[in-house]
């Protein structure tokens, strides 16, 4: 018989190595789960001898992942885990399955850091910039509670509903955006084909506007490489002083009281903020942990503030709807519901309800952001149909003029 060695976890978290003898690398693996231990990798002596490969992901940095790679590695992991099998079994599996560089290579760190004797959540700090800190904080919870599957299916549920809020509004930007696009592609018709040949015959008989608008849709098509870089310098430096906390408080100040905007904002600011409240207090985060989980989904320095107010009144003694209610952060129906939650025993029902409610005040508000930005677009693009049509019919009248 032959000897293997291996590394193996004892009670899912220390970390050992030893031998053991048989004859092939699957009966050796199932003599190591006959001690009791987990096995994560195994090696013969010939094996063992031999020189280690480079780790050629070792010091790979990953700095970013999209909200779909986040929902595949959470759906992923939380379906293996619901299945029994065991963590580091299931991210070796994501590691050798998954079609995406990237979360091989968060797999295959979170797995080694396991084996080292990491918890799964502390494993995961090299990775609290790409997750952010909700997702942390419930990994936490969950795995202190023995419930981390279900807590990644409550975090899957976060990153659903914030790509159905980023579908709905992508979805809601396609008429206008096609219209533009009409309305640019008539332009260059009418710029590049029809006038030139109306001008050419009118000869210096051409009106103004008509020029004009040669003139524009030539310098834009010559120097169009130049604008889109100086508006891209221009977006990159307005990001970077609105990096000023001063600055984006005055703008938040500003934004908020927009109407239908300010509306908007703050609806998609709640949901979020509802949602992760909700999933934290079915996980079994305290309410003041909870709180402070949520307000870090939120954008708007106004609504911090009264998260703010919310938990020193909570830290004072009042009631979570009493807190909600004397810093006017929720709607009237909203912390109704809350406040059903909390005499009835059932808060965190209520909060999921308060949650789906505000989902559908969001959809509400795209909807009605849709149906003021079209009619703005549609009569944008009258003035401008209309003043290509004065263009081309006063170039028709000077060709005429022209020929006569």
């Amino acid at each position: 018989m032959a000897k293997f060695y291996y590394k193996a976890l004892k009670d899912n978290k220390i970390a050992i190595d030893g031998e053991v003898e048989a004859a092939t690398p699957r009966e050796a693996r199932a003599k190591i789960r006959d001690l009791g231990y987990l096995p994560t990798s195994i090696y013969s002596e010939e094996a063992r001898e031999k020189p280690a490969k480079p780790d050629v992901v070792k010091d790979v940095r990953v700095k970013r992942l999209s909200l779909q790679e986040k929902m595949l590695f959470t759906s992923e992991l939380q379906v293996l885990l619901s299945s029994g099998i065991p963590i580091i079994e299931a991210l070796h599996s994501i590691e050798i399955n998954t079609p995406k560089r990237k979360l091989m290579i968060i797999a295959r760190n979170l797995r080694k850091g396991i084996e080292c004797g990491l918890t799964f959540s502390k494993s995961m700090e090299q990775y609290r910039h790409i997750f952010g800190p909700v997702f942390m904080g419930l990994c936490i919870s969950g795995e202190a509670s023995g419930e981390l599957e279900q807590t990644l299916d409550r975090m899957l549920g976060i990153f659903n509903k914030q790509d159905w809020l980023k579908g709905k509004i992508i979805r809601a930007m396609i008429y206008p955006s096609i219209l533009v696009l009409m309305m640019g592609a008539l332009l260059a018709l009418f710029a590049f084909w029809i006038f030139p040949v109306l001008k050419s015959i009118a000869g210096d008989s051409v009106p103004a506007s008509a020029q004009a608008l040669c003139d524009f849709t030539l310098f834009t098509f010559r120097y169009g490489l130049w604008i889109l870089a100086a508006a891209a310098g221009a977006w990159h430096a307005a990001v970077n002083v609105f990096q000023n906390t001063q600055l984006k408080k005055a703008w938040d100040s500003f934004i908020m009281r927009v109407p239908l905007i300010s509306q908007f904002l703050r609806y998609c600011n709640l949901s979020n903020f509802l949602s992760v409240l909700s999933v934290s207090y079915d996980a079994g985060v305290p309410v003041v942990e909870g709180i402070n989980l949520a307000e870090q989904t939120l954008k708007s320095f106004s609504l911090k503030q009264k998260t703010a107010n919310v938990l020193s009144r909570i830290k004072q003694g009042l009631s979570l709807t009493d807190s909600f209610s004397r810093a006017d952060m929720l709607p009237s129906d909203v912390i109704m519901i809350v406040s059903t939650g909390e005499k009835s025993g059932t808060l965190g029902q209520m909060l999921k309800n308060a949650s789906e409610l505000m989902d559908k005040k969001v959809n509400m508000a795209v909807e009605a952001m849709a149906r003021l930005i079209e009619p703005v677009i549609i009569i944008v693009i009258g003035i401008f149909v209309g003043f290509i049509a004065l263009s081309f019919y006063s170039t028709i009248m000077g060709a005429m003029m022209g020929a006569f």
